[in-house]
């Protein structure tokens, strides 16, 4: 059984801030005030004591006074590349064929 967050620390683990983009966040909590350096840190988190500690992500942001603590599941994927292809809309072509709507066929 551990213990909640709340009533004892938990170690923070720096991390890339890629674990973000494979992180499901269930739960968002704004932190106010924090000494954490700038950067993205991982750690478990309890509301209450429990068996099953859940993912937690704290993301501390230039620029704010604020941190966010992120809880939820870190997911296993396979990132193929940092950027996104949309090549599925770029093939539309809404010029040469526009088919009328046919109302009558609902």
């Amino acid at each position: 059984m551990q213990a909640s967050s709340f009533d004892e620390t938990r170690e923070l683990q720096p991390v890339s801030l890629t674990e973000l983009l494979s992180f499901a966040t269930r739960d968002i909590y704004p932190i106010i005030q924090t000494d954490v350096p700038l950067g993205l840190y991982r750690a478990e988190f309890n509301y209450r004591a429990s068996y099953q500690p859940h993912d937690a992500l704290i993301l501390v942001r230039p620029n704010t006074s604020a941190a966010f603590l992120l809880v939820g599941v870190a997911k296993q994927s396979t990132l193929l590349a940092l950027q996104s292809s949309y090549e599925f809309f770029d093939a539309l072509d809404t010029e040469e064929e526009a088919d009328e709507l046919d109302f009558s066929m609902v």
